[in-house]
């Protein structure tokens, strides 16, 4: 197919109500924009144009350095934006031009209406859908034959013209000899701006062949102009997410009360529950069963494991890992295989090894733990002394008594034991006991 696209990005989006340029808020984890990109370059590999406005850097920061950029000067409507691009276009018998705050429209919809083009050899060919509620959007306008005749903005319609439920989608292919020399040759609106609508009406007076592709569904086209519309657009594409992983064997019994993103990865035999979220790029492999109130964010996690009530971000969970009730497992954390972290734990920023158990109520920051280490309740490392976080080491197969103080830097040696209530500010060798505020190895130990 391979047709460049010209994506429209320079609106000002006021009605958003937000600092944030509006082609930037997201939509299920991922700004609108990018949904939009990943269509185009399904039908044009790597020849996309974005258009923005002059204020462009979070834009650029957000999109990079994969699509060429036109700059509109001022925001005088679409036609303008388009000619911005006019000079990236050179030697291209077509341009399929798209809005970015459409993150519905699917590849399927923008390949029908690129071969639909060429098929009936239009000057343009553009997307219609059937609405519910038109209000505030372009009537379709057709002849007799059904032909399209124009597009009629909503301020400018007649009382029958408003009661017109098919609707302007705002995305379009054109023929570029006809196209450029038409272009500068639209007038300006009542708003002073100049609208790509004006072609319509340009190429039916010059009897140019007009084509037309109908969306099935009315919210594929749907068009992102304020927080409502955004919502509507998270809901059908959450929806639509959550389907598609039920239909691939992942069991979702309560699909309204999931909010899963569009990067997250989830095997079949993996049951959510009730009022989770899974977030950013989270992968999840086979037969894990996450929830319930449990929130999720860039985390990896194993075959097997057990997620509840928690909240676990920027980590990795190897298999059969369980977690929570109520636990939180913080940015570049390791849970290593068949760990068990209880209720009313935090980790952060540490490697917990294979089997070991922090079951209630304990602090692990800046650690390295050891294989087969129990760590008894209330436990915590001091990792910090004032100016900087400090690290804990713990060997394989310790046990750290209850309300066990660790004053880092500090290593606690293999298979070595400390008593309740111990404060460690000292490192304790392999294989010995200690106790005490601080701790001190005991006597009954040595005499072992």
């Amino acid at each position: 197919m391979n047709e460049p696209v010209v994506v429209l990005a320079a609106g000002k989006g006021t009605r958003m109500q937000s600092s944030l340029p509006k082609v930037l808020h997201p939509v299920c984890g991922k700004p609108m924009i990018s949904y939009v990109l990943d269509v185009a370059e399904t039908v044009s590999g790597n020849d996309i144009i974005v258009v923005v406005p002059k204020e462009n850097d979070q834009i650029k920061d957000i999109v990079g350095n994969s699509v060429a950029y036109a700059v509109q000067d001022e925001p005088v409507g679409t036609a303008d934006a388009l000619l911005s691009a006019r000079q990236l276009l050179t030697g291209h018998k077509n341009v399929v031009v798209m809005s970015a705050d459409v993150p519905l429209v699917s590849a399927e919809l923008i390949s029908l209406l690129i071969s639909t083009h060429k098929e009936t050899d239009a000057c343009l060919t553009l997307i219609t859908a059937d609405v519910e509620d038109p209000n505030g959007l372009g009537r379709i306008i057709r002849k007799s034959d059904r032909s399209i005749s124009k597009v009629v903005e909503h301020d400018d319609a007649s009382v029958e013209e408003l009661a017109i439920s098919e609707i302007n989608a705002g995305i379009y292919i054109f023929d570029t000899s006809w196209l450029w020399d038409v272009l500068p040759k639209v007038p300006k609106s009542k708003s002073g701006e100049v609208y790509l609508t004006s072609l319509v009406e340009y190429g039916s007076v010059d009897n140019k062949p007009i084509a037309a592709v109908k969306a099935d569904n009315e919210y594929e086209v749907l068009g992102i102009n304020n927080q409502v519309q955004l919502s509507v657009a998270e809901g059908c594409m959450r929806e639509e997410i959550n389907r598609t992983f039920m239909l691939n064997g992942v069991t979702i019994s309560d699909p309204k009360s999931v909010y899963i993103d569009s990067d997250v990865v989830i095997g079949s035999g993996t049951i959510i529950n009730p009022n989770t979220h899974i977030l950013g790029k989270s992968k999840i492999a086979a037969r894990s069963e996450i929830g319930p109130n449990t929130v999720i964010k860039n985390v990896v996690i194993g075959n097997e494991c057990k997620i509840e009530s928690s909240y676990l971000s920027d980590s990795n969970v190897d298999n059969g890992v369980s977690v929570g009730p109520f636990s939180n497992i913080r940015a570049n954390t390791l849970l290593a295989s068949n760990v068990r972290v209880g209720n009313f734990v935090e980790i952060k920023n540490s490697r917990v090894s294979e089997n070991t158990r922090i079951l209630h109520h304990s602090y692990i920051g800046d650690a390295a733990i050891g294989k087969n280490v129990n760590i008894g309740a209330g436990s915590i490392t001091c990792n910090f002394d004032g100016s900087r976080k400090n690290h804990t080491e713990i060997g394989d197969s310790a046990f750290i008594g209850s309300s066990t103080m660790m004053i880092a830097p500090v290593k606690i040696g293999i298979a070595a034991k400390t008593g309740a209530g111990s404060v460690i500010t000292t490192d304790v060798p392999d294989g010995v006991s200690v106790m005490g505020v601080p701790a001190r190895i005991t006597k009954r130990i040595k005499e072992e």
